[in-house]
């Protein structure tokens, strides 16, 4: 972000509490790790122990309003692709399927993917673009159909 830009606070925070270290919050926003953790103590925010080791979440499974800041800043757009090592535009894409299009087997094997995840089934019927109740039905036909020919 540079010399002059003031930090996005709400950005700080929420890419911490999704499990971003300090020097790679700093990295990305291109300001001192020392900065990111004096913000995070302004947010009320408690902080890990020092050498904790944490997994951050992929930019999917990031909240929407966190997703939203990073891509409306191309500058902190391109300096978190680097630093993560990730095209944004490529994740963004590879969420939106097109469930008509997809196979029965297709749409139960993505539907599962997510639930083994850790995903609610509303989280994971919002992230694949269809309704709770489809996903639902569609996981419990497949379930039932797998007991018959267990038979």
């Amino acid at each position: 972000m540079g010399r002059g830009r003031r930090l996005n606070y709400g950005l700080v925070a929420g890419l911490y509490e999704a499990n971003y270290g300090q020097v790679a919050i700093g990295k990305i926003l291109e300001t001192p790790h020392g900065h990111v953790s004096k913000v995070l103590r302004k947010e009320g925010v408690e902080t890990r122990k020092r050498g904790e080791i944490v997994e951050p979440e992929p930019f999917n499974r990031l909240p929407k309003r966190i997703q939203n800041y990073i891509k409306d800043d191309v500058e902190v757009l391109s300096k978190y692709e680097e630093v993560m090592g990730v095209k944004v535009t490529e994740t963004v894409q590879e969420e939106k399927l097109n469930w008509k299009d997809m196979t029965r087997d297709e749409k139960v094997e993505v539907i599962f993917s997510k639930l083994d995840k850790g995903m609610t089934t509303r989280e994971a019927a919002k992230e694949i673009g269809i309704a709770q109740s489809t996903l639902v039905k569609t996981k419990n036909k497949y379930l039932k159909e797998k007991e018959e020919q267990a038979k």
